[in-house]
């Protein structure tokens, strides 16, 4: 019987090992394909931390990141990768006067011991410019200054500040003032065969912008991520013996002539050839210089070129390593240009390849790329003033969104087995207890690939209606992944961060899945969704939905409620909702209404998908459910607020009203949906079950075939709304003295009412605070207390107009729509400073880069313009994470709305 079993394994074994090696052929055969997948900073992230206590920013900060390899990825300036992240490429820079190599965006972290006043942040100039969805062609802008980079003053001079002080940048250095480097990357993909087929070039252009002669060091680095040395991988590359590891090998020319090319050999990979441009490459110079992946060694080509003397430079390998650079120098005249050109393919050359053949490539694919963009913004009218600006800015937004994909994998088995392999077996802030099935090793869109290298549910539902546009199918693939077994708890619960993946994100899947859907017209989509969003609703209903200490009287036998959590909204409230004193229980008025509006998206999405009428009847039930569960409308002040429950001294529970006018009482107007009462009721028993269960359907007085489904009744929806725009004859314009919601460029995320109105809850207090956060809460990086947020501001436009097409037609509320979008498209695209209005668009300023002086001199024109997290809520500057962060690609959203429909119309 033994015998039989044993003869069973090897018989399993041998077949599994017949299939890898089929699949590993199959692998090689194909090209490998470089994309924008490398991170902006794997250091400081839970992936890369094996400290006791979870300290994370401080266990590998920036300066331990060039010393010690990465656990779980890598990181690079303006680089790409391949799909897994094994090869990777990217641009080192030396200005001769820094103490090493610029190989990485430097900034500050967060933490308890945070060098950041308020979180991470980071604190360089750079710029996403342009980006395809096939990555054919894609485009970057660095500044590096002439002189010394301020490391020192950047972090000596936030160390000084508090969370109430601004934040100091680099642009309030002044180093960009003595001249700097203005440096173009580009990346050109050969897809039409004629120089090799899946070819990647790597062009850098920098440009000498001083006064005087400059000298810029240029490193084009190729490196394979180290999976070779620890446990966190499984790659087969750990099981290979150190001759069969990537290797990087120099290959030697036909002649002298020829251009360096370095063989780049991967297990799991077919073979590339990194060919280096002889351009700048000093004749008695270092040329390739290699070095290995691994600690103590990752950084010594670095060391090798700032070392003052020759006997400090470390010994480096002569021609084979896992990492390896080229030394070009560039010494440039004030306002001269020079390029530098690596041409990464997946057969070898046999001759070199001219770089006028290079240019042409780069040019090809750039028009190409431009024609693309054209042809999606072709809605934006020629007869608009500042459209051509304004479709920069949309090009930009797009193109951001496809910068910042990224390869992310966290394993939490694997990763705490790495921690044991450390010696470290203690507990730590950070446990992934309940998400041991987590299994993330892909591409994904990123709230911003510095200040958020990690995902967060409900930004990538944001980011999916926006992609959907451009990479539907990356769009789709994004939302399944969220709700897939890889990601999704078994029970339904969508992760939350790598910080703490049981924090609630805001259940926007179910929205997002919907605008894809409208985008798209894609049905199997939808039916592939559907059942794994009425399983995330489920988990909301099951885990969320509480029983009040107070509801002993029959009026409370209809009620529903939802406690309190994280929920997104970071200082929303007076004190954290995540952390509630034990004698309070609170319940949240926007949690009510996400998990309403997620039941009516899903309900669409139920119809569209030819569901049966009693999966309509289910999702009608539970909509009219909660109509009449809804309690968190304020009869005496018109608005709705958060529920909390006290329990005094005498042990008895007593229930007030939070009495904050913050996006969380104006979140139950966005939970409305118009739908064709065909579409609602066409079928007689879904027409019985909304007459059974009692859903408040409204119709129009008039014979429409329009409808609407409100959380909220029509007396208390118009109450609400008229808090944030009151619904008055005449113009509606505010100024920059008002005191409610709505502001010169948006929707506030609280009334600026509270600046002379305080709210003391449980010794804590909120008060308006339009900029960055004064808080410590959730790490102080995002603030909800008055500045703008485009994603909330979108939803109230899309409420406006749903029910102005709905059950109650008002052209106020189209009013209403066409503001918001104004404003806040004009943080972005700013206003003409000429009398006569016709200022060029260059010479613009756009309130989103505050007083820095930069933006209205050197980089006046749209292509610097940057996406931030959130804005002021009085001026309109940029707050928090500056690049792409994913919902700030909404500015396509408005514009959208703007021109294709309210302007249209």
């Amino acid at each position: 019987m033994k015998r039989q079993y044993q003869a069973k394994a090897t018989k399993q074994k041998q077949q599994q090992q017949n299939l890898e090696a089929t699949e590993a052929k199959q692998l090689r055969q194909a090209p490998v394909e470089f994309g924008p997948y490398l991170s902006d900073r794997q250091w400081a992230t839970i992936r890369e931390d094996l400290s006791a206590d979870g300290s994370c920013w401080e266990f590998c900060d920036f300066h331990r990141s060039h010393r010690d390899p990465y656990l779980a990825g890598e990181d690079g300036l303006l680089g790409i990768c391949d799909s897994g992240c094994r090869l990777c490429f990217a641009w080192g820079f030396w200005n001769g006067k820094d103490a090493f190599v610029k190989e990485k965006l430097f900034g500050l972290t967060g933490g308890v011991r945070a060098q950041g006043n308020h979180g991470e942040d980071v604190k360089e100039a750079y710029f996403y410019q342009l980006n395809s969805p096939s990555h054919d062609y894609m485009r970057a802008k660095y500044i590096y200054p002439v002189e010394a980079f301020p490391y020192d003053r950047l972090l000596a001079e936030n160390a000084k500040r508090s969370v109430r002080d601004d934040e100091f940048e680099i642009y309030d250095t002044g180093v960009f003032d003595k001249g700097y480097w203005e440096i173009c990357v580009e990346y050109a993909r050969d897809d039409d065969g004629s120089g090799g087929g899946g070819d990647t070039v790597c062009v850098m252009t920098a440009k000498n912008c001083s006064d005087s002669e400059s000298t810029l060091h240029a490193l084009p680095t190729v490196w394979f991520r180290n999976t070779w040395n620890t446990v966190y991988s499984d790659s087969a590359a750990t099981k290979r013996a150190d001759k069969d590891q990537p290797r990087l090998t120099r290959v030697t020319g036909a002649n002298k002539s020829f251009p360096p090319t370095v063989e780049c050999r991967h297990p799991e990979l077919p073979t590339v050839f990194a060919q280096f441009s002889n351009e700048f490459m000093a004749a008695d110079g270092p040329g390739i210089l290699f070095t290995r992946n691994e600690t103590e060694e990752k950084n010594a080509i670095s060391r090798y070129l700032t070392a003052a003397r020759a006997q400090d430079r470390p010994r480096l390998p002569r021609d084979a390593g896992s990492k390896c650079s080229s030394v070009h120098q560039l010494t440039l005249a004030p306002g001269a240009a020079a390029s530098v050109c690596v041409r990464l393919s997946n057969r070898p050359q046999s001759r070199p390849v001219p770089l006028l053949v290079t240019n042409e490539l780069v040019a090809r694919q750039r028009a190409k790329t431009e024609a693309f963009y054209a042809k999606v913004l072709d809605w934006l009218p020629e007869s608009y003033h500042p459209s051509s600006d304004l479709a920069e800015i949309c090009r930009l937004a797009y193109s951001g969104l496809l910068w910042s994909k990224q390869y992310y994998e966290y394993r939490p088995t694997r990763y705490l087995k790495c921690r044991e392999a450390a010696g470290i077996r203690n507990a730590f802030r950070w446990n992934p207890h309940g998400w041991e099935h987590l299994d993330n090793a892909d591409i994904l869109s990123m709230p911003d690939k510095w200040e958020f290298p990690w995902y967060a549910s409900w930004d990538t539902g944001f980011q999916a209606a926006v992609l959907a546009d451009v990479d539907p199918d990356f769009a789709k693939a994004q939302l399944e992944l969220m709700l897939s077994d890889r990601y999704m708890s078994p029970e339904g619960q969508v992760p939350g961060c790598e910080f703490n993946y049981s924090d609630e994100n805001p259940p926007v899947l179910a929205w997002s899945a919907y605008e894809v859907f409208k985008s798209t017209g894609d049905l199997d989509f939808a039916r592939r969704i559907y059942p794994r969003l009425k399983l995330n609703f489920a988990w909301w209903l099951r885990h969320r939905r509480v029983a009040s200490q107070c509801s002993a009287d029959d009026s409370e036998s209809d009620a529903v409620y939802f406690k309190s959590g994280f929920l997104g909204m970071d200082n929303i409230c007076a004190i954290d909702r995540s952390r509630v004193p034990d004698n309070c229980r609170i319940y949240q008025a926007d949690a009510y209404a996400w998990v309403f509006a997620t039941g009516l998206h899903c309900l669409r999405l139920a119809a569209a998908a030819g569901q049966s009428d009693s999966e309509l009847c289910y999702w009608l039930d539970w909509l009219a459910r909660l109509q009449r569960g809804f309690r968190h409308f304020d009869d005496a002040e018109g608005f709705c607020f958060d529920i909390l429950e006290e329990r005094g001294a005498d042990g008895v529970w007593r229930r007030t009203h939070v009495r904050i006018l913050s996006m969380v009482g104006l979140m139950p107007l966005t939970a409305v949906m118009d739908f064709d009462w065909s579409d609602l009721a066409g079928r007689e028993a879904v027409a019985d079950a909304i007459d059974r269960c009692g859903l408040r359907v409204e119709r129009p007085g008039n014979s429409g075939s329009r409808c609407l489904v409100s959380l909220l009744n029509s007396r208390q929806w118009v109450k609400v709304f008229e808090r944030l725009f009151p619904l008055r004859e005449g113009p509606a314009d505010c100024s920059d003295a008002d005191e409610g919601f709505l502001g010169p460029y948006g929707v506030r995320m609280v009334s600026r009412w509270h600046r002379k109105h305080p709210v003391t809850l449980a010794q804590s207090t909120l008060n308006y605070e339009p900029g960055e956060s004064r808080t410590g809460m959730y790490g102080g990086n995002s603030n909800w207390r008055g500045p703008v947020w485009l994603c909330m501001n979108y939803l109230l436009v899309q409420a406006a107009l749903r029910v102005h097409k709905g059950g109650r037609p008002d052209p106020r509320l189209r009013r209403f729509a066409r503001q918001v979008c104004e404003r806040v498209l004009s943080i972005f695209v700013g206003k003409h400073d000429g009398v006569d209005g016709q200022t060029a668009a260059t010479n613009r300023r756009r309130p989103l880069h505050g007083e820095a002086k930069e933006f209205a001199s050197q980089w006046r024109g749209a292509e610097f313009a940057l996406f931030y997290e959130y804005f002021h809520g009085d001026t309109g500057r940029g707050c928090g994470a500056s690049h792409q962060t994913g919902w700030t690609a909404l500015v396509v959203k408005f514009a959208q709305t703007l021109h294709k429909r309210l302007v249209a119309e």
